[in-house]
């Protein structure tokens, strides 16, 4: 009797600890005008919340589903970055190799060693600076428009450089530019070599640079605020579109589609890859997950990140917060989704909705709430196996 009634205030207790997260969750969505989302949580390596929540399409109140599929825009770029490890392991290529050496057109440059295109420090940019004769160049360049990557190759290569590699840390095209280093050695389509390599391997079936028409119900729209609205509105897109299409150019530093379980099997391979021994060597993986720049005064941002340094595609804290802990890695995409991986506490989190310009807000919510959680559900299993 006893032991009964001790099990059945566990699982009440639990139940209303899931109860707790998913209110403040949908108070967040609610009171921030926000479309759905899904929200995945691994902690030793057990699922402790996979839900979706909200609407997936506002308007028609379409609920949203685990399954939904979501533009990962800059959560491309840690895919990238590994399958880019995995290309160079496979071709014996050290990353001191300058970036001329397989794209001659930027012989005309300094060298830009491997190891800064994957840092982010090669000097490359987006163009968002009209600070700069550099930005105004990216500006009217048409470098975003560019169909297939040998197009944009070129067009970058008669770009200024920022500043000279390694010296600063600049969000940029950088890991585009692995994906066409890849696609131009392997003599294939950049993102049919991601899929062998990484998305197979880790039975990634939802991930790649399209979404297949028969899977499209499954697209979540995008939203974004009106200029004199809080209330987002849907920036629609036509059922033809490029989003339903083999890209001719697969864009690896934002072109991808996933879902928020897919994304976790990435992650979970970064937490343990030892357990994935034929994907990528364990300690060029731990490499990744480092900070490079540790050398650079001018690291990442405040405005994206404090504390932070930056391994091959992804933030890496520098120290303690009031949450995550020092060597926590993390990056985001503009479309909505995030993730972060605390190693200290065997934990990673997924969240994924699509509206642009949201990520900042929903990591200053999400974090606590995730961290809170924890402590709670952590001390109702304490409270209960004392009892």
């Amino acid at each position: 009797m006893k032991w009964t009634l001790l099990l059945v205030t566990f699982i009440y207790s639990a139940l209303s600890q899931t109860e707790d997260i998913d209110t403040q969750i949908s108070t967040f969505l609610e009171k921030n005008h926000m479309p759905g989302m899904v929200v995945m949580i691994v902690q030793n390596k057990e699922t402790v919340l996979h839900k979706a929540y909200g609407y997936s399409d506002m308007e028609a109140k379409i609920p949203m589903k685990k399954n939904a599929i979501f533009r990962l825009h800059s959560m491309t770029k840690p895919l990238t970055s590994l399958a880019f490890l995995k290309f160079t392991h496979q071709r014996n290529i050290h990353l001191d190799t300058p970036l001329q050496h397989f794209f001659p057109l930027f012989n005309k440059k300094t060298d830009i060693p491997l190891h800064t295109i994957l840092t982010h420090t090669s000097g490359f940019g987006y163009g968002f600076s009209i600070r700069r004769w550099a930005g105004y160049r990216y500006l009217f360049s048409g470098i975003g428009s560019s169909e297939t990557l040998p197009e944009f190759m070129e067009t970058l290569s008669g770009l200024p450089l920022f500043f000279e590699p390694d010296v600063r840390w600049r969000y940029s095209y950088s890991t585009d530019v692995l994906g066409a280093i890849i696609q131009k050695v392997e003599s294939t389509p950049f993102d049919d070599y991601i899929a062998q390599h990484l998305f197979t391997p880790l039975k990634m079936n939802s991930t790649g640079f399209f979404v297949p028409k028969e899977e499209k119900e499954r697209l979540v729209p995008m939203y974004g605020n009106d200029l004199f609205s809080d209330i987002p509105s849907k920036l629609t897109f036509e059922e033809d579109s490029e989003l339903f299409e083999k890209p001719k150019g697969a864009s690896g530093g934002g072109g991808g589609f996933s879902t928020a379980e897919d994304y976790m099997k990435f992650l979970r391979y970064l937490m343990y890859p030892e357990d994935y021994p034929s994907l990528v060597p364990s300690s060029m993986t731990k490499e990744m997950l480092k900070d490079q720049i540790s050398h650079i005064e001018i690291g990442v941002p405040e405005r994206y990140y404090p504390n932070s340094g930056f391994g091959y595609g992804v933030g890496v804290k520098k120290a303690n917060e009031a949450y995550l802990s020092k060597g926590s890695f993390y990056w985001a995409g503009k479309g909505g989704t995030t993730f972060w991986v605390d190693p200290s506490k065997n934990l990673a989190v997924v969240a994924m909705m699509q509206m642009k310009g949201a990520r900042e807000d929903l990591e200053e919510a999400l974090i606590p709430i995730v961290y809170q959680w924890l402590k709670k559900r952590k001390n109702t299993k304490l409270t209960s196996v004392t009892n």
